[in-house]
């Protein structure tokens, strides 16, 4: 199969980074174990995947899994039941956490046909007990199924029960089920996760948290507990080994700082450090700040707010802001009261906190408007479990009924050397029994697709590759070519090219390229683009013509499944062909059908974060329409991301354009849309606004 070796993968960063078996599987399971996984000897559940790959310092977002349902359903509801807890949907929470119950309990209830299916809303199911209480403690759970039980108790407690001595006794049983003995060692000792770290920097804050209650109107006595008083937890006090004679004991501020050097050493992947190290920088930056130390807090967050730009990250990234834009003032009336004492102060402090507050400012109205627009609440609780997604997911059972179909085998021609008879595959195909071992990939076979239950957007074992790709992906979203050109080449030296998967891949790219630079001719590179799709994608006889769609046959046959990632990019670059030959209505409606076969799948739109917001965006930009737009921005916000929420405000704001008489709306917009673009990053797309909005209303005041 032409597909990633993922044991090889994780095999080849241990050695990079040095780790023993023995630490890597610490707290979870066997040196044995992971062994066999490294060697491919044994599939791993996909919460182990993730945690595996997490302890090594990698996001899990460069993969493209086909799940089963199971396995989707599971990570769907704690997503969704950490969501509702937070948000404090009592009786949402109180169905996702039975559902949840029902699909870690080891038993009968854990049929399948048995599973909610929550998407387009909430089925009531029977219950387990009161949703406020009852919580008991689930039998014969894996260490990582059992850590997120706790863990999610724990989020119950805080934000809905408003329990804090529970919350933090149920996350120091989080903690200490995969990192045992975490309270009595050094953070080196262990290869902690992204989950892990928030676990840990959760109970710190909740520390932190009932310090300020007890001593907030003393601040001295209040930076004497976070800077010299040990920290005592519900069986445990954290101590350093003897540095002389006498113990040191370890304080918030000290487990804060140690964690911080963690992440920094030992989360090399970009994306995933930025993640993690902005709520630690968070919660440091309020120590920091009660010291009197205002540079280092906002040197903390504006390195955090820098990693969150770079990655187009928004999830944490107002209270970050919010942060800044304190100390920023307070920075401001420090050197107010030095100037009138006529002293003078240290280097840290000569910077011009006036202009630095005013652009954070400027952003935070950005951003605030962004959230009212959309009808969402600006001023939300913050949590360290706040999500930021940016997955590609697919079903077993959806991707192999709908390639069955188009391909026009039957169930019975399907099923010969697999299963008994047609009919155990027509169970398979409604996701009532799962599809295990050695079939799934019999089945794969039998549809011709070279793929196994975890896959890459490129076909490649080394881990440095995908962080390429991704790379480029965000150069080319944010109109910067000639990086982009730099990076084309770097993946082209460095990936199989006698691998078929990677050669359409580098074809597609490097049209890509040239299309972005105004260097091809838009219909032959269309005609290109629909005979890569038909590699892997059946296109139904007479769809399309010298590269024209049929649009009757467009919206009844074409998109039978929701594409692959691969195939996502394809798809997009025809319908942007489409658009600048003329082909409007065509360009339109393949964006309609790619959305409508999302909308039909059982996967949330969320975890196909990548497809939708590309189409969904670029539907609203063809249609000039405000409802699109809205939802776009809806999207972005709701799934995290940063990267699409300036061009999406600025094709909402021309959309009103010519129904807004005063034009105060749609000049508000222009400007918010510029600060957001700035703030993602996008500078070129800023400035094509900037000129815009100058040439529109006369007025230099983006200069």
């Amino acid at each position: 199969m032409y597909c990633t070796i993922w044991g090889k993968m994780i095999r080849q960063l241990r050695e990079e980074k040095k780790i023993s078996l023995e630490k890597l599987s610490r707290g979870f399971c066997s040196k044995q174990a992971l062994s066999n996984m490294e060697r491919g000897d044994v599939q791993a559940d996909k919460l182990l995947m993730d945690l595996v790959l997490q302890r090594l310092g990698k996001s899990t977002d460069r993969q493209e899994p086909i799940l089963s349902w199971e396995s989707y359903h599971l990570e769907e509801t704690i997503d969704r039941l950490e969501q509702s807890i937070w948000q404090g949907e009592l009786e949402k929470a109180g169905i996702y956490r039975e559902e949840f119950l029902r699909l870690i309990v080891r038993g009968k209830n854990r049929a399948a046909g048995e599973y909610v299916r929550f998407n387009g809303g909430i089925k009531q199911q029977p219950s387990f007990g009161s949703p406020s209480g009852g919580w008991g403690s689930p039998k014969k759970l894996d260490r990582v199924r059992e850590m997120y039980w706790h863990r999610i108790h724990a989020q119950w407690a805080y934000w809905i029960d408003k329990d804090e001595t529970t919350a933090v006794r149920e996350l120091f049983a989080a903690a200490e089920l995969t990192m045992p003995g975490w309270s009595k060692q050094r953070l080196e000792y262990y290869a902690v996760s992204t989950v892990e770290m928030e676990n840990l920097l959760a109970l710190a804050r909740l520390g932190f948290i009932r310090h300020k209650r007890e001593h907030g109107q003393n601040p001295g006595a209040f930076c004497g507990q976070m800077h010299r008083e040990h920290w005592t937890l519900p069986e445990s006090t954290f101590v350093l080994r003897d540095e002389s004679r006498g113990r040191k004991v370890f304080t918030i501020y000290t487990f804060l700082c140690e964690c911080m050097q963690y992440i920094r050493r030992a989360f090399t992947d970009g994306q995933e450090r930025a993640k993690i190290f902005a709520k630690c920088a968070w919660l440091l930056s309020y120590l920091e700040e009660e010291q009197g130390n205002l540079p280092e807090a906002c040197r903390l967050c504006e390195e955090a707010a820098e990693g969150l730009r770079n990655y187009d990250i928004s999830a944490f990234l107002v209270p970050l802001l919010e942060r800044l834009s304190t100390c920023y003032g307070r920075a401001l009336e420090v050197c107010g009261s030095a100037f009138m004492a006529g002293s003078m102060l240290s280097y840290p402090w000569q910077r011009n906190w006036k202009e630095l507050m005013g652009r954070c400012a400027r952003y935070i109205t950005a951003l605030r408007h962004v959230y009212e627009r959309c009808g969402l609440d600006f001023q939300t609780s913050v949590s360290i479990f706040m999500k930021s997604y940016q997955k590609f997911y697919h079903l077993d059972y959806e991707l192999i009924r709908g390639e069955r179909l188009a391909q026009g085998i039957t169930r019975e021609k399907m099923a010969e050397g697999i299963y008994q008879s047609g009919k155990t595959l027509g169970g398979l195909e409604i996701g009532k029994k799962g599809i295990h071992g050695k079939n799934f990939g019999m089945l794969m076979g039998q549809i011709a697709l070279e793929k196994e239950r975890y896959n890459t957007f490129v076909v490649s074992d080394s881990y440095a590759v995908l962080e390429l790709r991704e790379e480029l992906d965000r150069c080319m979203g944010r109109k910067e070519y000639d990086r982009a050109g730099e990076l084309f080449r770097e993946l082209e030296a460095k990936l199989d090219t006698e691998n078929d998967e990677n050669i359409r891949i580098l074809f597609y790219l490097r049209w890509l390229l040239e299309f972005r630079r105004d260097g091809v001719a838009c219909r032959e590179i269309l005609k290109k683009c629909w005979q890569l799709l038909g590699r892997t994608y059946h296109i139904a006889k007479g769809v399309e013509t010298d590269g024209i769609p049929n649009l009757k046959m467009l919206r009844e046959r074409l998109f039978y499944r929701v594409p692959m990632r691969a195939e996502a990019g394809i798809i997009d670059q025809i319908a942007l062909l489409l658009h600048r030959l003329g082909y409007v209505e065509e360009a339109k409606e393949v964006y309609r059908a790619v959305i409508e076969s999302i909308h039909k799948s059982e996967v949330a739109a969320c975890y196909r974060y990548g497809l939708y917001a590309l189409l969904s965006g670029n539907l609203a930009k063809c249609l000039r329409s405000v409802e699109l737009s809205r939802e776009a921005l809806r999207f972005e916000l709701g799934c995290g991301k940063l990267n699409s929420l300036g061009v999406s405000m600025m094709t909402w704001a021309c959309a009103i354009e010519d129904d807004s008489p005063d034009r105060a709306e749609c000049h508000e917009m222009i400007l918010d849309a510029y600060y957001l673009c700035e703030l993602s990053k996008n500078y070129r797309y800023g400035e094509e606004i900037k000129k815009y909005h100058n040439d529109m209303f006369g007025s230099s005041e983006l200069d």
